[in-house]
């Protein structure tokens, strides 16, 4: 796993995290909804840093 991939997971945990105590999801459902909404927090910071900044 690589430094970016590293940093991404531990952004979309943290997301999840702070979306988690901000919405305090009360049933399975939703915490499956907070946990999604938090990894695409990732996901899009991903294709950012892949279209900007990573040249291969």
């Amino acid at each position: 796993m690589t430094n970016i991939e590293l940093v991404l997971n531990m952004l979309a945990e943290v997301t999840t995290t702070a979306l988690s105590k901000s919405k305090q999801p009360d049933t399975v459902r939703k915490n499956v909804e907070v946990a999604k909404e938090g990894g695409s927090v990732a996901k899009t910071q991903e294709k950012i840093l892949k279209a900007d900044y990573i040249r291969r």
